[in-house]
């Protein structure tokens, strides 16, 4: 969150107050805003509609409560993000957005698009796959100012760069289309500033 949602915030921390019938000062609005002010407003609102939905302890929800709803579980998370790879790999020609910035980051960390796909040929894909889930893990979590490629760059991309029309260049996108281009264009904004 960033300053221009903090009216929004501290709305919606008011309401949820005011549901579970207890008091917020500004001390402790301004805490709670420091404490997930690394998240997007928009899941800190989703956690928050979770937990005024859910919450049944007698104690307003604290910034950890928050956290565990707004974090993935990234045993699962990990496990979803190798099946998606798996599956988009079997194509190393085409380019490749996937809807998870994680994912990115660790395929650049296995040398790039087309020479991770080339490790599903190898003997040992099986330990490469216990590694890609622990460093998937290990990524997610350390994430914030991370640099990530926007695309992960197919074999086509590479050798008709500048040759023929983009139309030429198939870019797949993998997984919730719309989370996938918000996030790169996301991305996209930051890097031109």
């Amino acid at each position: 969150m960033n300053l221009d949602d903090k009216e929004n915030f501290i709305k919606l921390l008011t309401a949820m107050a005011e549901v579970f019938e207890k008091e917020m000062s500004d001390i402790k609005i301004e805490y709670y805003f420091a404490a997930l002010q690394e998240f997007d407003f928009v899941d800190v609102k989703r956690a928050a509609n979770i937990l005024g939905k859910t919450w049944k302890a007698w104690i307003f929800p604290r910034p950890a409560d928050f956290r565990e709803f707004i974090l993935p579980n990234l045993d699962d998370a990990s496990l979803l993000a190798l099946e998606k790879f798996e599956k988009a790999a079997l194509d190393p020609y085409k380019s490749v957005i996937f809807d998870d910035p994680v994912i990115h980051a660790v395929v650049d960390a296995f040398g790039g698009w087309v020479t991770a796909c080339n490790m599903m040929d190898l003997e040992d894909w099986k330990f490469k796959r216990q590694e890609f889930v622990k460093l998937y893990k290990v990524l997610a979590k350390n994430m914030k100012g991370r640099h990530v490629p926007l695309k992960l760059v197919g074999i086509h991309e590479t050798n008709n760069a500048g040759k023929y029309p983009l139309h030429e260049n198939p870019l797949m996108i993998i997984g919730d289309r719309n989370k996938a281009m918000a996030w790169s264009g996301k991305a996209q904004k930051q890097l031109m500033n």
